[in-house]
């Protein structure tokens, strides 16, 4: 994926952190997971057609996230898995918290910090084990483990748009998954190392921000 940096009409210099293909593949998941929540029925007796509204919504979400995954940009979508594997600077970190690292030692998170990853995970999981149980649930007219894993759900899901739209310091992500690229101070300060992977030139950067 091409990786560029751009002059704001503010005069502000950003980097792109995101491509067509995974904005697109995230917006399509929450536009249609949205649409499922919103179609959930209570009890899927006497509400035909809110049950087929919400099957609709589902099958949806699944169809349009293999037509992106099969017809985009599968180079970008491998490079973004291969960062959300765990690494040395996860497991730094977590023995920085552990009292077993060198506390004062800045971290220098890639393109995902550890938080990032296990959420990303979680809602993996999450999702498609709501997709499993959900036809399950459909086709044996039964509940299963359905419910609990919409609650699991939308507690992570409560904290990823926490992170994404409330919390200061993590709010500028977002005009990276909307625009597709982010204030590269911003880069600079909380993911340096994933910077300097796609603009290693320092000299077209601002003064770092100091790290924590």
């Amino acid at each position: 994926m091409d990786q560029e940096s751009q002059q704001g009409k503010d005069g502000q210099r950003f980097v792109e952190r995101h491509g067509r293909t995974q904005r697109l593949a995230h917006w399509w998941v929450t536009v249609f997971f949205a649409a499922a929540i919103l179609t959930a029925p209570g009890d899927a007796r006497g509400h035909t057609a809110v049950l087929v509204a919400h099957v609709l919504a589902a099958t949806a979400l699944i169809v349009g996230a293999l037509v992106v995954l099969l017809g985009g940009d599968r180079q970008a979508l491998a490079a973004d898995l291969r960062a959300l594997r765990f690494d040395d600077t996860d497991r730094a970190w977590v023995r920085s918290l552990r009292g077993k690292g060198a506390e004062s030692r800045p971290v220098r998170w890639g393109k995902f910090n550890t938080g990032q990853k296990v959420t990303a995970r979680a809602l993996l999981v999450l999702v498609v084990a709501l997709l499993l149980s959900g036809a399950f649930d459909a086709i044996s007219g039964s509940k299963t483990i359905h419910p609990p894993l919409f609650a699991a759900t939308m507690l992570v899901l409560a904290g990823h748009v926490f992170m994404a739209v409330v919390n200061p310091s993590t709010r500028p992500a977002l005009r990276g998954m909307v625009r597709g690229s982010v204030d590269r101070a911003w880069a600079r300060h909380h993911h340096p190392a994933w910077l300097d992977e796609v603009d290693p030139d320092p000299g077209s950067d601002p003064d770092p921000v100091p790290g924590p």
